[in-house]
């Protein structure tokens, strides 16, 4: 365990982590009891069919950054506020979302998007998580759990721009240590 957990602390210099795996490899496991015994700071969403509405994803995540980023709570509220009223793209929200997020709070925030196989989507919830990743504020990080490669995130060009960690099932498999 403490091999994983020395890599999840490398991978949380990057802004974005994804762990793909098939079920019962133990990443929520992992990064619940990494998140836990390190005292990280984290909101946990564990993602279905409804977050393919990139309205109702990002309406979860104003909703539950709010919980644990009191600095934040005025700007995600108008936000969530103005989600559903109109017709928003990927670019908007994340936009939105960046810059409310863009005020100092006191610790580094982690957004763990677990079973994120189930809200792949026609490209919307792939395109706002790739801008995201791009701008994320300097104290927040992304961890994707999924039992599957997201397919259409530039997965190599985030990785050569030094933005993406990736931990797979070959990482997750026991070892004679």
């Amino acid at each position: 365990r403490e091999r994983l957990f020395a890599r999840l602390d490398e991978a949380l210099t990057r802004p974005l982590t994804l762990v793909v795996a098939d079920a019962g490899y133990g990443k929520s496991a992992l990064v619940s009891t990494f998140l836990t015994e390190r005292h990280h700071t984290a909101l946990w969403l564990r993602l279905d069919a409804q977050d393919r509405n990139l309205d109702v994803l990002f309406a979860h995540l104003c909703a539950g950054l709010s919980d644990i980023l009191p600095t934040c709570q005025s700007r995600l509220a108008a936000l969530s506020a103005r989600l559903g009223q109109q017709r928003h793209s990927p670019a908007e929200l994340v936009t939105e979302l960046v810059a409310a997020l863009n005020f100092p709070f006191p610790a580094s925030v982690t957004i763990v998007l677990d079973d994120f196989e189930t809200a792949q989507d026609d490209g919307q919830v792939l395109n706002a998580l790739h801008q995201f990743a791009i701008l994320l504020p300097e104290a927040v990080r992304v961890l994707i759990l999924s039992r599957s490669q997201p397919v259409g995130l530039p997965l190599s060009r985030l990785g050569l721009q030094g933005r993406l960690t990736e931990i797979s099932r070959a990482d997750l498999a026991f070892t004679r240590e």
